[in-house]
């Protein structure tokens, strides 16, 4: 029986350099950066919020994290499917 897959434990890899992490952890300190210093405190409905984006901690690249291709048969990033059948037939 397989587990059900939670999305925010999807993987993701740095387009630019190829670090691996899972999807909650993009939200975490080393994983975003704040872009933008949110107003808060001038007047009634006038604050906006700080804006960040996500940061690749090994090359510092900006919003590069997109989905990592899953195996079709096992569903894992990386493939284990292949791990106990390394003989020929």
């Amino acid at each position: 029986m397989r587990a059900c897959k939670v999305p925010y434990d999807d993987p993701v890899e740095c387009l630019r350099c190829g670090y691996l992490t899972s999807r909650r952890r993009l939200g975490s300190d080393g994983h975003c950066r704040q872009s933008l210093a949110g107003i808060a405190h001038v007047a009634p409905g006038a604050c906006e919020p700080a804006e960040y984006v996500t940061t690749c901690p090994d090359c510092g690249a900006t919003e590069s994290f997109d989905e990592a291709i899953r195996c079709a048969e096992c569903l894992e990033y990386p493939c284990v499917c292949e791990a106990g059948n390394n003989e020929r037939f």
